[in-house]
Parts: C-alpha cells; sequence; structure tokens
C-alpha cells in the first residue's frame, strides 16, 4: 500500500526533518569533542599538583615565597607560581580587553610538553615564542626591580593588527597604563571563537610581578605587599610522582599545610570539570531535544494532514475488510520510513557542518583541536536519541488513522 509516501509533501518533508537531524548531529558532535578535548588537557598537563583557588580569583598570597619554600623541599622538583587577569589593551587606537597570564620564564617552561604547549585552568596555551629575560626582576625590592616591559601576544591580536616583534602595545589596569615591547606570539585556545571572544579579544604573556603590579596584585590599598596569584603549578621528584601511595600522602600533607587553599591533583580536577561538564551535556541535550522535536511536529503535522485528506480511502479500505492494526501499521511505518530516510540524509550534510566548525574556529585559535568530532559512535547515539524520540511520537497519527470511522457503511468484523 504505502499510500502515505507518495504524493509532492513527501520530498519537502524529507528535507525538513533532514534538517532538524543536522542539528542533532551536529550538537551530538560539538559534546563528543568537548569531552575528548577535556580529557586530553588534563590527561597531558605537566603540573602533579595545583594549588590555586576557587575559579580565576587571584586570591594566593605570597606567591613568590610560597613556591621557593616549595621548592627547598627534597620532595619538590619546581613550582612556579601563576597569575591570571583581565587587562586592558590600546592597539592601533582601539581599546580591548584580553586576559593576561603572568608568568616566570625560566620556570614556566618546565610545565610545557615536548611541542612547547602549556595547559592552564583547562585551556591550551602553545608558545612557539618565548621571553629574553629570564626569572621575575621586577618582583625584587618590594617590586622595584628591573622592569622589563616584555609581552607575548596571542596570533589573533597578531593577525587582526598586523602586528610585529618589536611592536609597542599599552597594557592598563586598576595599578595604570605601561607600554610593553612585542618579543614574540603564541596560540591558544581560550579565545577566537565561542562565547568568551565576546567579552575577551584576545590574550597575553607577561613576567609575573609585571602584571601583578598593572592589576594591583602586588600590593593591598595600604601599600603592602601582598603578592597575589591564581595559583601555583608544582612538579614532584620522580620518586614521588612513580609511587602513588607516596604521592597521595603527600598531597595530603599539602591540603594540610594549605587548608585555605585548593590543592588539587589532575585526577581530581578532571573530576571536577566533568561535572561542569554534566552542565554542557544537559545543554546539548536540550537543543537537540528542541532541534528533533521541531522536526518530528513538522513530520506529524504532515501526517496529520495527510490523513485527514485521505480519509475517504481509509473508509473504502475498511469497508472491504482491512483491519485496523493493518491502518495504524501503515501510517507508523511511513512515519518511521520518512524519519530515517530524512536522517540518512542529513549524515552527509553533517560531515559537511562539522567540518566547517572545526575549520572556523582552528582558523580563529590557531590551534589544531578538533571542535567538533563525527564518528560512528556519534552517528550511533544521534540516531538513537531522533529515530527512537520520532517512533514515539509517530503513535500519535497511526492511532488517528486507525480510529477513522465509516460514514453511512457498516463496519466490518474489527481483525487484531
Amino acid at each position: 500500500m504505502w499510500i502515505f509516501l507518495r504524493g509532492h509533501r513527501v520530498y519537502p518533508t524529507l528535507l525538513a526533518v533532514a534538517l532538524s537531524s543536522v542539528l542533532v548531529i551536529s550538537m551530538f558532535s560539538v559534546s563528543e569533542a568537548l569531552k575528548r578535548s577535556v580529557e586530553e588537557r588534563y590527561s597531558e598537563s605537566e603540573e602533579d599538583v595545583l594549588i590555586t583557588t576557587r575559579h580565576l580569583h587571584n586570591g594566593i598570597v605570597g606567591a613568590h615565597k610560597i613556591s621557593q619554600e616549595l621548592e627547598r623541599e627534597e620532595n619538590i622538583s619546581i613550582a612556579t607560581p601563576v597569575a591570571i587577569s583581565i587587562a586592558t589593551a590600546h592597539i592601533s587606537g582601539d581599546s580591548i580587553p584580553l586576559i593576561g597570564v603572568g608568568v616566570i620564564p625560566g620556570g614556566i617552561e618546565r610545565f610545557m610538553d615536548n611541542k612547547k604547549t602549556l595547559y592552564l585552568s583547562g585551556q591550551r596555551l602553545v608558545i612557539e615564542d618565548s621571553f629574553s629575560v629570564k626569572g621575575d626582576p621586577h618582583y625584587k625590592g618590594n617590586y622595584t626591580g628591573e622592569w622589563t616591559g616584555e609581552i607575548l601576544l596571542d596570533r589573533v591580536l597578531k593577525e587582526k593588527y598586523g602586528l610585529e616583534r618589536g611592536s609597542t602595545v599599552s597594557i592598563g589596569g586598576p595599578g595604570g597604563s605601561r607600554n610593553f615591547t612585542v618579543t614574540g606570539f603564541f596560540s591558544t585556545s581560550l579565545t577566537g571563537g565561542g562565547v568568551v571572544s565576546y567579552y575577551v579579544k584576545g590574550a597575553f604573556l607577561m613576567h609575573l610581578s609585571e602584571l601583578q603590579d598593572i592589576m594591583d596584585l602586588a600590593r593591598d590599598k595600604k601599600g603592602n605587599v601582598v603578592d597575589r596569584c591564581w595559583g601555583i603549578l608544582v612538579k614532584v621528584n620522580e620518586g614521588i610522582a612513580s609511587n602513588p601511595t607516596l604521592f597521595k600522602k603527600y598531597v595530603e600533607e599539602l591540603k594540610m599545610r594549605y587548608p585555605f587553599y585548593k590543592v588539587l591533583t589532575p585526577e581530581e580536577r578532571f573530576e571536577r570539570v566533568d561535572e561542569q561538564y554534566s552542565m554542557v551535556r544537559v545543554f546539548s541535550f536540550s537543543i537537540s531535544f528542541i532541534s528533533a522535536s521541531s522536526g518530528i511536529l513538522f513530520l506529524l503535522g504532515i501526517m496529520y494532514i495527510n490523513i485527514q485528506q485521505l480519509g475517504q480511502h481509509l473508509r473504502i479500505l475498511k469497508a472491504i475488510g482491512v483491519s485496523n492494526i493493518d491502518i495504524f501499521l501503515e501510517v507508523y511505518f511511513s512515519s518511521l520510513a520518512i524519519l530515517t530516510a530524512s536522517f540518512l540524509l542529513s549524515i552527509p550534510i553533517s560531515y559537511f557542518v562539522v567540518g566547517y566548525i572545526n575549520d572556523y574556529f582552528v582558523s580563529s585559535t590557531g590551534i589544531e583541536v578538533l571542535y567538533a568530532v563525527l564518528n560512528s559512535v556519534v552517528v550511533l547515539k544521534s540516531f538513537a536519541f531522533f529515530v527512537g524520540f520520532g517512533s514515539a511520537l509517530s503513535i500519535l497519527p497511526a492511532v488517528k488513522a486507525m480510529r477513522t470511522r465509516l460514514a453511512g457503511v457498516r463496519d466490518p468484523l474489527k481483525r487484531w
């Protein structure tokens, strides 16, 4: 029979449902890529322990002193403080907000992998260049030492403003504005696209003490030195790192020593991020649900219209003895056929959509990271969700068709 798969409405319906399916596959692809990215970032982090506060708050007091005390311990290989703040840059007449990261050159490199990649707060920074002055000279003498004026800029800014090594930019904050000389560039996954780019337009790296100075992290309101930072990266000796029991014991000692801070291992940080990722999964599922609902409801509407227009045909079928179950299956499997065909049609379209998403963000950030993943697992998950949801709702028009009553004709015996 398949009378509901004929007519001029079938092909527009296929296309409309396929478009909603593309959105479902795309959201599942982005969710899968995010999960992989989080796992990769925290599995590849070079630090063994991170001492920090909540979020991006520079709440650790005495950063340099704590790091130096830790480095004097026999269990510690190296410890280096890091500060993260949002500052204002003045470039070519524009005032733009940037994420600033303060580091100590010569120490921070110990936390990079062989590809010169540094992971901070779950974000990837690929640092191709380096500072010419090592250490943190301005910190000496209570922030009266040599001012290097060096800065590494996000490649997004280089491409937008045509900056080169030797260019001068002004960076300002609560502590005032200073001119800095560009000594190199880096790429980061933090900016260049998405929600973050609406608030900050790039990033920069500079010596820790110099960032502290312009962001009022060096002294309090009374002028006393406080030396604030966001976190301290710690790498333990190989003997501790290779022994899980000793490592766990030492981490517990650090937690007792710094009760007001968070002492986290990569595993603990991954657990926290996984909890945050659950929120992203809920958001992704919500978008997928709305997209699938719009396409499936459109299909159901078309099926209801077809049932109304083919009502006389259904009455004739009942009059000649076609059972209610046969009519139910006719409508139900017609809906499933359209759903399945639409999903199959959406797969090649989704391939190009996912490719575009990756190309757009990779070109924006300059980092080869997958922002969307389309594989068999994603396709199967999307198929189970889309067709499963659609098959449940497709019962409604099938029941409607089955309940079509004969008008002026005696109903035949019902066969079930």
